[in-house]
C-alpha cells in the first residue's frame, strides 16, 4: 500500500509537472508571437517613414510643378529640375525625382540621364499609372538594368482645380536605405528582420542571408507567406523553416498601408524554447531525486513499522522506539526551522495549526497571535476569497495549486509565491493543507525591468513609460530633448504636468476609451515645454499587459510636429502671397472674388475693383536696377496699404500690358 501510493504521489507529481510544462510552453510560444506582432508594428512605422518622406518631397514638390505648368516662361523647367535637385540631396531615400507629362514624357528631372534609363526599363508600369492614375502609388522592388541596385517608384498625379489630370511627379527611391532602419530595429540575437514586396522579392534583411540561391534583391519561395499574401493576409505566429538560414522560425509581420511591402519579424524557436528546456531538465532533475528521496524514505518507514511491531512486545523497546520517534521529530523541526520560507499548516475546516517564518517581518503578525484562528480572519478580503477558491480545489483534486499574492507590511507592498499542497492521514483522505509561501518581491521587480528593458528605447522618437496608474518611471533622451523635461523632474509624476490646457475632456475620454478598447491610441495632440511653448506633437500610446491580462505599464512615443507645421504655413505663404511685397498674390485674389461672387449674402451689395500701374517700370527697373526696382514696388505696397479701409483688400497682380511686376489691384 505505501508503494503504491508513493507510485500515486510521483506519477500525480509527473502529471502536474508535465501540465505546467505544456502551459509554460504554450505561453512562452504566445509571448514570443506577441513580441513578434509588436515588433513588426514598430518596425513597419519605421520603414513607412521613410515613405513619408518620399511622400512629403513629391506633395512640397507638385505645388511648384502646377506653377511651373501654367507659366509660360521658357525659364521655369530648368528651375524646376534645379529645385527637384536641391530637394532629392536633401533625402538620402531618393535618388531622382521628375515630372512628367500626362502621356509619360519628362519635362523637368533632378537627373535626366537617370530618370530616363529607370523609366525606359520599366515603361510598362509608368502606363500603367497614367492609364488609371491614383493620387499616390508606390511600386515593388523594381530593376534598374544591369544594375544590382535595389529601386522602386513613387508616383504622385497632379490635377488642377478642375481635377483634370496635368502631370505625374515621379521619385526614384533607394531601397538600400531601409537596410539601416532594419539593422537599427534588431535586438536579440536569434532575431530576424526582413522587408519584402508582395511578390516575395527580398529588399533587406538582417541578420543577411546564408542559405545558398537566397540574397538581397532576389525572390523567394515561402508557401504559407506566399498564401497569406495573395489573401490579403500578414503571418501572425507562423512557424516555418526559413529559407533565409534554414532555421525553424516564428514569423509574424505588418503589411505596410502606404507602399506594397511586408515587414516580416522572425524568432528562432530554438531560442524561444531554451528557457523551457531548461525548466524542463530542472524539474526532471527535481522529479527523480524527489521519487529517490520518496523510495527511501518508504523504505525507512517500512523498516521502522517493523521494529516498531517488533519491539512493541517488550516495553523498553517501546520505550526506545519512542524515543526514536521523538529524535525524528527533532530532526524534522530543525529541518523546518532550516527553511527560507513561510511554511503553514492549516486543518480540514481552514484554521492555522502551525506556522513557521525564517523573517518574522514577513507575518502579519507573531506567530502565537495567528494560531488556531481561521485563515479569513488573518488575510484581506482579496486575498481571502483567492485562498478558498484554492483550498477547495486542493481538496477536490488533491494536486498541489499555485497561488500568487500581494500583501502590505508595515507599508511596503510584497509579493508572495503560495504552493497549497494537501495533507493526507493514513486513509489517504485529505486531513489538511500545507501551505510553502516565498517572499518573490524581487523577482517581480526584476520581471517588470525586463519588460521594460525589452522595448526599443534607443529611438529618434521621444519615449515615456508609466506605471498602472499613469505615473512616469522611465524616459529616453529624446523626450528630453522635445519636452525639455530631465527624467529626474518627471519620474512619479503624471503625464498631465505638460498638457497644453487646449483639449477638453471629451477628447481625452475619447482618447483613453480608445485604449482601454483597442490596446493603443495614436494622433496629434498640442502639449507644453518645459519653457511654457505650446507645440504639436504626434503621441502614441499603448497599453502593456502580462499573460494573465493585467495592466503593468503604459507606454509612449511622440515626436515634434513643430517643423511640419512651419512648412505647411511656408507652403501656403508661397502659394497664396507674393514674396517681394508681402501681399497676396493673383491666385489668393481670384479666390477671394470667387467666393464674392457665390455667396448669396453679397448678391445685394457692390464692390469696386482698381487697377493701380506704374507708368515707365520698365524703364526705371531698367536703368537704376532691379534692386531699386523691388525697392519702389515694396515702398508703393506699403503706401497703398496705409490707405486701405476695413473692408478693403490689396494685391499684386503682377504684369500687365508689357509692365511685368508693376501693377496692384484694389478691391472694396
Amino acid at each position: 500500500m505505501p508503494t503504491a501510493f508513493l507510485l500515486g504521489l510521483l506519477l500525480i507529481a509527473l502529471g502536474a509537472m508535465a501540465w505546467a510544462l505544456a502551459e509554460r510552453r504554450t505561453a512562452s510560444m504566445e509571448e514570443a508571437r506577441r513580441y513578434t506582432i509588436a515588433k513588426a508594428e514598430l518596425v513597419g512605422d519605421w520603414v513607412s517613414a521613410s515613405f513619408a518622406l518620399s511622400e512629403q518631397l513629391l506633395a512640397g514638390t507638385g505645388q511648384l510643378a502646377l506653377e511651373s505648368l501654367a507659366d509660360s516662361d521658357a525659364s521655369a523647367m530648368p528651375q524646376l529640375s534645379s529645385r527637384l535637385a536641391r530637394r532629392v540631396d536633401a533625402v538620402d531615400f531618393v535618388d531622382a525625382a521628375a515630372l512628367l507629362t500626362p502621356a509619360g514624357e519628362p519635362l523637368a528631372s533632378s537627373d535626366g540621364a537617370r530618370m530616363r534609363a529607370v523609366l525606359d526599363d520599366n515603361a510598362h508600369i509608368v502606363d500603367a499609372f497614367l492609364a488609371s492614375p491614383e493620387r499616390s502609388r508606390v511600386t515593388g522592388l523594381l530593376t534598374q538594368g544591369d544594375s544590382p541596385a535595389l529601386t522602386a517608384l513613387h508616383f504622385m498625379a497632379l490635377h488642377d482645380a478642375d481635377a483634370q489630370l496635368q502631370g505625374v511627379m515621379v521619385a526614384q527611391l533607394n531601397m538600400a536605405v531601409l537596410s539601416a532602419t532594419i539593422a537599427r530595429a534588431a535586438q536579440l540575437e536569434s532575431e530576424s528582420i526582413a522587408l519584402v514586396d508582395l511578390d516575395l522579392q527580398l529588399v533587406t534583411r538582417h541578420p543577411p542571408p546564408t542559405a545558398e540561391g537566397v540574397g538581397i534583391g532576389l525572390p523567394f519561395e515561402l508557401a504559407p507567406l506566399s498564401r497569406a499574401v495573395r489573401e490579403g493576409l500578414v503571418p501572425d505566429g507562423m512557424i516555418v523553416r526559413s529559407p533565409m538560414d534554414q532555421q525553424v522560425r516564428l514569423l509574424s509581420g505588418k503589411r505596410l498601408a502606404s507602399a506594397p511591402y511586408l515587414v516580416v519579424i522572425g524568432r528562432s524557436t530554438t531560442d524561444i524554447l531554451r528557457p523551457w528546456w531548461r525548466e524542463l531538465r530542472i524539474l526532471l532533475g527535481g522529479w527523480l531525486v524527489t521519487a529517490l528521496l520518496g523510495w527511501l524514505a518508504l523504505r525507512r518507514h517500512l523498516s521502522a513499522l517493523a521494529s516498531r511491531q517488533r519491539l512493541a512486545r517488550e516495553v523498553v523497546q517501546r520505550k526506545q522506539a519512542q524515543s526514536d520517534i521523538q529524535q525524528r521529530e527533532a530532526e524534522l523541526r530543525t529541518l523546518v526551522t532550516g527553511i527560507e520560507a513561510l511554511l503553514f499548516r492549516f486543518d480540514e475546516h481552514g484554521n492555522l495549526q502551525f506556522a513557521h517564518a525564517h523573517r518574522p517581518d514577513l507575518l502579519l503578525a507573531p506567530p502565537e497571535q495567528l494560531l488556531g484562528r481561521h485563515y479569513s480572519e488573518i488575510l484581506p478580503d482579496d486575498i481571502t476569497e483567492r485562498f478558498r477558491v484554492a483550498l477547495d480545489r486542493v481538496a477536490d483534486t488533491g494536486l498541489p495549486i499555485e497561488v500568487g499574492y500581494r500583501l502590505s507590511l508595515d507599508g511596503t507592498p510584497r509579493d508572495f509565491k503560495a504552493v497549497l499542497r494537501p495533507l493526507l492521514n493514513d486513509a489517504a483522505i485529505a486531513a489538511g493543507t500545507v501551505v510553502l509561501a516565498t517572499d518573490i518581491t524581487r523577482e517581480k521587480a526584476l520581471e517588470a525591468q525586463l519588460r521594460i528593458a525589452a522595448m526599443a528605447f534607443d529611438t529618434h522618437l521621444g519615449m515615456f513609460i508609466t506605471d498602472a496608474d499613469g505615473n512616469v518611471i522611465r524616459t529616453n533622451g529624446t523626450f528630453t530633448q522635445i519636452t525639455g523635461y530631465p527624467e529626474s523632474e518627471v519620474v512619479g509624476r503624471n503625464p498631465r504636468m505638460w498638457s497644453s490646457g487646449q483639449h477638453d475632456a471629451d477628447f481625452y475620454r475619447d482618447m483613453w476609451g480608445a485604449i482601454e478598447r483597442d490596446g493603443s491610441w495614436q494622433g496629434e495632440i498640442w502639449n507644453r515645454r518645459k519653457t511654457g511653448e505650446i507645440y504639436p506633437q504626434w503621441l502614441t500610446i499603448s497599453a502593456i499587459r502580462n499573460a494573465h491580462d493585467e495592466l503593468l505599464h503604459f507606454v509612449a512615443t511622440l515626436s515634434d510636429l513643430s517643423a511640419s507645421k512651419e512648412a505647411e504655413d511656408a507652403i501656403h505663404r508661397l502659394a497664396f502671397y507674393d514674396p517681394l511685397t508681402g501681399l497676396p498674390n493673383r491666385q489668393r485674389l481670384q479666390e477671394r472674388l470667387h467666393h464674392l461672387a457665390e455667396n448669396p449674402e453679397r448678391q445685394q451689395e457692390h464692390a469696386a475693383l482698381l487697377l493701380v500701374g506704374l507708368d515707365n517700370f520698365k524703364a526705371y527697373n531698367s536703368t537704376l536696377g532691379h534692386q531699386q526696382g523691388d525697392a519702389l514696388l515694396q515702398q508703393v505696397a506699403e503706401h497703398l496699404g496705409d490707405s486701405l479701409g476695413e473692408n478693403e483688400t490689396l494685391a499684386r497682380w503682377g504684369g500687365v500690358s508689357g509692365r511685368p511686376g508693376a501693377s496692384f489691384l484694389e478691391m472694396a
